[in-house]
């Protein structure tokens, strides 16, 4: 599933060529019973949801909401990729996010949503999962869990930390035999930032930049931090 997050509502349409057309009536008998036991009714209760979702945040009912949401639920369920498009004010995060909640606990698969900034990661790991879980909890049977997971370059190397060598040809600091960089090379801005950082590393338990208060710069992090995989 891919969410665009910029322009009007203008379609909310699966995205398989031939998929448009809804199986209401199909040309061939159905079986009696799904092999999706709750596909349907997952849809079909997206809406009272969804009001329960919008009602915990403080919002009002917008319909390219709603549109968005049932659209997403039938998607899920029904296994078709979706491409939406919609304004500002819809209301966008709700319209997948309660869905995709409902459709993770009800199949007990973990669904990933993607975010294309850290401001909107931090939106909805930090507000808006923890008030939908409440919201959705007692519809549910359970509360939803979730877990922020980032990219390789925001977490710390314990191969650089226990003497591997950073990727950048430009060394920190030249270091004399038998000295390390606690020790030595910490009058510089850069030096400081790094004997913190390591400090910093030995008790972390995650790793992640983001726990190092205050932060350091960027050239100091890429010393002991990930590299990309090739």
């Amino acid at each position: 599933m891919s969410i665009s997050r910029y322009g009007a509502v203008k379609a909310i349409s699966p995205a398989r060529s031939g998929s448009a057309q809804k199986a209401v009536t199909p040309t061939t008998p159905a079986p009696a019973a799904s092999t999706e036991p709750t596909s349907t009714a997952g849809a079909e209760q997206i809406d009272p949801l969804l009001a329960r979702a919008v009602a915990a945040v403080g919002g009002s009912a917008r319909p390219g909401q709603q549109q968005m949401a049932q659209a997403v639920a039938e998607s899920l369920t029904g296994g078709r990729h979706l491409l939406v498009q919609a304004g500002t004010g819809t209301g966008k995060s709700l319209g997948y996010l309660v869905p995709v909640i409902v459709h993770a606990v009800r199949t007990g698969r973990p669904v990933v949503v993607s975010t294309a900034t850290l401001a909107l990661q931090a939106q909805v790991v930090d507000r808006d999962l923890p008030r939908l879980a409440d919201a959705l909890a007692p519809v549910l049977g359970r509360r939803p869990t979730w877990q922020l997971v980032k990219g390789r370059r925001n977490y710390v190397c314990v191969n650089k930390l226990t003497g591997g060598y950073p990727a950048e040809e430009d060394s920190l600091f030249e270091l004399p035999e038998g000295v390390t960089g606690t020790t030595y090379g910490a009058s510089s801005t850069l030096g400081r930032e790094v004997v913190r950082l390591r400090e910093w590393a030995e008790s972390t338990s995650s790793g992640d930049r983001d726990e190092l208060v205050p932060g350091v710069s960027e050239r100091a992090w890429r010393q002991e931090a990930l590299e990309k995989r090739g």
